[in-house]
């Protein structure tokens, strides 16, 4: 690897300024793994053979444990009840319920069946509807 810092008075610099934007396109990347310098320096002083780098750009390309995790809760199937004194939401706060006034000061909440999607539009929650 090509150093493009060096330390002068105790301050990270820049060696050639020309190289300002690979410097920052690099650090990016770096940024980008979300490892600390401990953690880099901890991979390389450590006894394995050697990282499958190809493996490691598909893991990057499908996202975070946290995502993953995320969408997985997404693909259980959250049960939607249509109930008439009240809105029917999805989590995301998505509103699939619209109310009318029945004239006795009192609304009245239902859902159009086109409306009754498989999954939220807003967020992607798979939904079931009670029928």
């Amino acid at each position: 690897m090509e150093r493009l810092t060096e330390y002068s008075c105790g301050m990270a610099v820049i060696r050639n300024k020309n190289l300002i934007n690979k410097a920052m396109y690099d650090l990016a990347r770096y940024e980008d793994t979300g490892l600390t310098p401990e953690e880099v320096k901890a991979m390389k002083d450590s006894k394995s053979d050697q990282v499958d780098y190809s493996l490691l750009e598909y893991y990057k390309t499908i996202g975070t444990v946290v995502e993953c995790r995320e969408a997985r809760e997404k693909q259980k199937a959250l049960k939607m009840i249509v109930r008439h004194d009240t809105d029917t939401k999805c989590k995301c706060g998505y509103l699939f319920s619209f109310s009318a006034d029945v004239g006795t000061g009192e609304r009245y909440y239902d859902v159009i069946n086109e409306l009754k999607s498989n999954y939220c539009p807003e967020c992607g929650q798979k939904l079931q509807w009670d029928e």
